[in-house]
């Protein structure tokens, strides 16, 4: 390995360990709060390790960020993403990409529905999954109006933590690990490693995991569903929209 390489190879490293930052404190919170342990430990991680999730607007400036960057990494040589790896093929002539089959305006638009029914019918089980034998929970709204502001910055909430989530597990580091990876030189450029896809799911799963075991069932289908629009569509924005919707959906029947 060159001397060029090392450096783009330390370059890839050093985003993966900021990345790492991001993730991990609040994991950490979360599973604190589902395993009811102690959780000075990770109120002190997320002070020191991530103070970008103190904001609404540091988060979206971050995840904007995160999808500029992108835009410059690749999976195969001389594809950049921007344009697409739909008519990618691998080296020695073999089958074409799978991936980005959904890249016209209505398939990304057929993706983006089918991707949101499925959410709102897995998150319709895993709520009467979790609601057996419980009392039901009042909405929010019922004890009284809430403020314009505090529904606006709810709205503004929900839309950035959609963007982020979709660029951090889904986007963003698919790609930095593909990177770091090597797995163009490995000879997996046609799809990652599906072991490495299901570890994303399962830590985007964890990160819910303040909602206890049925949250963290939600987020795991959830998160699968929102990653195969990605993939299917080659466009970040597809999957974005399927989560914004149904976020969206959530908030308003939680606000009733």
């Amino acid at each position: 390995m060159d001397s060029a390489s090392r450096k783009k190879k330390l370059g890839h490293l050093l985003e993966l360990a900021f990345l790492l930052a991001l993730v991990l404190p609040p994991l950490v919170q979360s599973m604190a709060v589902l395993l009811a342990t102690d959780n000075d430990t990770a109120d002190s991680l997320a002070g020191i390790m991530s103070p970008q999730f103190s904001t609404t607007l540091l988060q979206g400036a971050l995840a904007v960020a995160l999808f500029v960057r992108s835009r410059s990494l690749r999976l195969l040589e001389g594809i950049p993403l921007s344009e697409g790896r739909r008519g990618a093929e691998h080296a020695g002539g073999q089958k074409k990409d799978w991936k980005g089959r959904l890249t016209g305006r209505w398939g990304r638009f057929a993706a983006t529905v089918v991707a949101l029914a499925v959410l709102l019918a897995n998150s319709i089980l895993w709520n009467w999954l979790s609601q057996l034998g419980a009392p039901p929970n009042p909405a929010l709204g019922e004890n009284g109006s809430m403020a314009v502001q505090t529904v606006a910055l709810l709205l503004a909430y929900t839309a950035v933590a959609a963007f982020y989530e979709e660029m951090v597990y889904r986007w963003y580091s698919p790609l930095l690990l593909g990177q770091v990876l090597d797995w163009k030189g490995r000879g997996l450029n046609q799809s990652p490693p599906v072991c490495l896809e299901g570890a994303l799911v399962v830590i985007f799963a964890l990160s819910h995991s303040y909602g206890g075991w049925p949250a963290v069932g939600n987020a795991f289908v959830a998160g699968s569903i929102l990653r195969a629009c990605i993939l299917l569509t080659d466009n970040p924005f597809s999957g974005f929209a399927a989560h914004l919707v149904y976020n969206l959906i959530q908030l308003f029947l939680l606000l009733g």
